[in-house]
């Protein structure tokens, strides 16, 4: 007797609750497996299969995003001889933590959660060709290794996105979405300060035109104005973490840049550094003292900065607690 005889035999003297679980059992595998319905609720795992395995930080040589709002519609940025640069009409440094945060998140991506795999239910999900941000990443040797589209947000606030060599809708972070909100200026430098202690010599802190300044001597720091002592160590500890990568909040735009009169500033940042190099950055507070605008001796562009982190650096007291 044949396998398939004695399964028929077998099925014959079931009885009709168990008949009834297998066909049950049978439409359900079908559902699931042949049919894979495309409905926004369904997660289908595939294990922790990265979604671009050919992507690394590391490796990454440019980025490009396109089908952006106006008056930039591709942003473009290229990793030039080991420094990323934003290219768009005119080269300048990228925003490297920005940067590496989104690359990063791109190269740690799954395709764990697919919500659809239907051609034709592509709109519910907001991905379109012609007008869905796309995103392409290149790695060594000009190779593509991320190719992809972002369609609009769940309520979790989640974006769907489309491999455009894959019919399967994913979801990406929550955080995602907000890389595609940054303007042009979002993805560019606006550090004002980055110094390392080992490179610093001599700070100076100046405020309503009294002077904070600080020496390294004998591979020590101490306070030698306005009076002289050995500086307090926490207060130093502060002082270079906020000077690692002091940075501002946006670049201020060509009206704001000609009212300032940087000639009067209200506090300035100098720091010598080992090779003898002079980093400034200059401080003026606005009018309601909400902020302040600011300048650097390197690039000469102007910025604006909100009041805390400034106010919190000139504001250091290196004589430790309750010491003048």
């Amino acid at each position: 007797m044949s396998h398939f005889q004695k399964t028929l035999q077998l099925i014959k003297g079931m009885t009709l609750v168990n008949k009834t679980l297998i066909i049950f059992a049978c439409l359900l595998v079908f559902i699931l497996v042949v049919e894979r319905p495309s409905t926004g609720s369904l997660s289908r795992s595939k294990g922790d299969l990265l979604l671009f395995p050919q992507l690394t930080v590391a490796e990454a040589s440019k980025l490009e995003i396109s089908n952006l709002a106006e008056p930039v519609k591709v942003l473009t940025l290229e990793n030039q001889d080991g420094q990323w640069k934003v290219v768009n009409g005119h080269s300048f440094p990228a925003d490297r933590e920005r940067l590496g945060r989104f690359l990063s998140i791109l190269e740690n991506m799954t395709s764990g959660q697919v919500v659809s795999n239907n051609p034709n239910r592509m709109a519910i999900f907001g991905i379109d060709a012609a007008t869905s941000p796309h995103i392409r990443v290149w790695g060594k040797r000009n190779r593509l290794v991320a190719d992809f589209l972002v369609g609009k947000s769940d309520s979790e606030n989640r974006p769907y996105l489309k491999r455009s060599d894959s019919a399967d809708v994913t979801m990406a972070p929550p955080d995602f979405g907000s890389f595609l909100q940054q303007d042009l200026d979002g993805w560019k430098d606006k550090t004002l300060v980055a110094i390392d202690e080992k490179n610093a010599m001599r700070i100076v802190l100046e405020k309503a035109g009294e002077e904070t300044i600080l020496e390294r001597k004998n591979a020590q720091w101490r306070l030698v104005s306005p009076q002289d002592s050995e500086a307090d160590a926490l207060t130093l500890r502060t002082l270079f973490e906020q000077l690692k990568s002091f940075k501002a909040d946006r670049f201020s735009d060509s009206m704001e840049s000609s009212q300032v009169d940087f000639d009067k500033p209200d506090m300035t940042l100098s720091i010598r550094l080992a090779d003898d190099s002079l980093k400034v950055a200059v401080f003026k507070a606005l009018a309601d003292k909400s902020g302040y605008y600011a300048k650097d001796g390197d690039r000469n562009l102007t910025y604006f900065v909100s009041a805390l982190p400034v106010d919190n650096l000139f504001g250091l007291n290196f004589a430790g607690e309750g010491k003048k």
